[in-house]
């Protein structure tokens, strides 16, 4: 049966065959902290490879505003895609 790799430990993998001549280095300095990688992979993939605080802070506002008791989660969604398709500040910023 095939076994699952995880995947902080197939990236680590592929990181040391790309830069073997570091693989001393990045071993003794960064595999010993790679659970404090997740905080960066989140925002990476949570945030949709957003580059800009800015555009988080502007969805997380719209969220904040138009979030209540009675919100359904299609209708959150269908509001937020509007405001991501209408909203300039998602033009300067790369996602």
């Amino acid at each position: 049966m095939y076994a699952r790799i995880p995947f902080v430990k197939l990236c680590w993998n592929q990181l040391i065959e790309q830069y073997p001549a570091a693989a001393k280095y990045l071993s003794d300095t960064f595999y010993n902290i790679k659970d404090s990688w997740a905080v960066l992979w989140i925002c990476k993939k949570f945030t949709a490879s957003a580059q800009c605080i800015q555009q988080i802070e502007s969805i997380n506002r719209h969220i904040h505003d138009k979030v209540d008791r009675s919100t359904l989660l299609c209708n959150l969604l269908i509001s937020i895609t509007d405001y991501v398709k209408n909203n300039k500040v998602f033009d300067s910023c790369d996602a």
